[in-house]
């Protein structure tokens, strides 16, 4: 078996006969301490560190192993990155949603609108793990004039409102708080997201 660390041959003679024993071995010992598996391949597919299946594959299976690592720093900026491109993308989102509320295209607006409120989510999720990753104070730490803890609770007023809003069919309503409140919001989280890299 090959083994490849950062594009670079590891020689050395391991005794784990499991996938999983021998990733976790190379992550405690071989690793320095604030790098972690990042992405792994078998024989040229990737694979999950943590699947049940990656973890009971037999080495004499493996006929190369492909590791890249990552610091949680590094990390963490992929995540801020990935997001700013996902915003890139929501904001024109609104706008077109907004829209189609407005001319009466209720049908597909609402179908758009379930893909809005599952990024919203996902979005949310994100800036909880960076939040946690970097240790920061949510009720102290201000961008742009406004803690995190604000700026959650903010997230969660306009969802609550626009949620009654679509219950309600209200859809001039609806396509004015995705244009007044949450293009705004987010437009401000473009600029915020720059900051949590550093």
């Amino acid at each position: 078996m090959k083994i490849y660390i950062n594009g670079t041959e590891d020689n050395t003679s391991y005794t784990q006969t499991r996938l999983g024993d021998l990733l976790e071995h190379i992550q405690k010992e071989t690793l320095q301490e604030d790098q972690f598996l990042f992405k792994i391949r078998v024989n040229e597919k990737s694979v999950e560190f943590g699947s049940n299946e990656t973890k009971e594959t037999p080495l004499t299976e493996v006929q190369k192993l492909e590791i890249e690592t990552s610091s949680m720093n590094d990390m963490v900026n992929e995540n801020i990155q990935n997001a700013i491109g996902y915003l890139e993308r929501l904001i024109p989102g609104l706008e077109q949603v907004g829209n189609m509320f407005r001319d009466g295209n209720q049908q597909q607006a609402n179908q758009l609108f379930m893909d809005v409120v599952d990024g919203i989510d996902w979005f949310s999720q994100l800036v909880e793990l960076v939040v946690q990753a970097r240790q920061l104070d949510v009720n102290a730490v201000q961008y742009n004039g406004k803690t995190l803890s604000d700026r959650k609770q903010q997230l969660l007023t306009m969802t609550q409102s626009v949620l009654e809003v679509h219950k309600k069919q209200d859809w001039i309503r609806l396509a004015d708080l995705l244009e007044y409140e949450f293009l705004p919001y987010y437009k401000d989280w473009l600029e915020v997201l720059p900051q949590l890299k550093n």
